[in-house]
């Protein structure tokens, strides 16, 4: 990853739901892995289910493109934390 994220609410039009929506700027020559965890007391965390809306290519050939998420799932009514961790492959997965 390289950058910041950006996070926010997105409304469905047709239901009025609200879903958690983050987007991430990654180089593309690294494998990794983004998992998004929620909490309601911040103690305990339960992997939360996205969905890719959509990748967008950065211009040139920059090695870089934007990931954009959504949860799965309306937001409850409760207040609700999010976490993002990435995972890196280990190095032996690689071949080496």
């Amino acid at each position: 990853l390289d950058g910041g994220f950006d996070t926010g609410l997105v409304t469905d039009a047709a239901s009025g739901d609200e879903f958690y929506r983050i987007s991430y700027r990654r180089r593309t020559s690294i494998d990794s892995t983004l998992v998004t965890y929620m909490s309601q007391d911040l103690k305990n965390w339960f992997p939360a289910p996205m969905v890719v809306e959509e990748v967008i290519p950065e211009e040139g050939d920059t090695g870089f493109e934007t990931v954009i998420l959504r949860s799965t799932f309306p937001l409850p009514d409760e207040r609700v934390f999010f976490e993002v961790r990435t995972y890196q492959k280990p190095i032996s997965d690689f071949g080496f």
